[in-house]
């Protein structure tokens, strides 16, 4: 599964976006506990997106920079769990920053 979104602010409000390697697609507000199903995306581009963490070596970054306003990153298979967390103040590599806005142009994409 990937999660990623932004968390902060004042009220320390976070939305955060869940994939599944089937294509499932969720948002989750944890201020509202409030989990959404979103329209699925098609398990090419689900299976592409879990490959592209690996081929732009994400798990080899180690992000943990947290500020006021946050993005986060967050890679689950199996027992294994890889987090990434930056402020939105934080220099973070470049492949990093292009992988997050990938994955928030498809939750765009992805709303009901």
């Amino acid at each position: 599964m990937i999660i990623f979104g932004s968390q902060g602010g004042f009220t320390n409000e976070s939305t955060e976006f869940r994939i599944y390697e089937n294509g499932q697609f969720e948002k989750y507000q944890t201020n509202f506990k409030v989990l959404t199903q979103l329209k699925n995306i098609d398990p090419k581009t689900s299976k592409q997106l879990f490959n592209n963490f690996s081929a732009l070596d994400l798990e080899k970054i180690n992000v943990q920079q947290p500020s006021n306003m946050n993005k986060y990153i967050t890679m689950k298979e199996g027992e294994k769990e890889i987090k990434l967390l930056w402020g939105t103040d934080k220099e973070v590599p470049q492949n990093l920053n292009q992988y997050y806005k990938v994955l928030g142009q498809i939750a765009k994409q992805s709303k009901i």
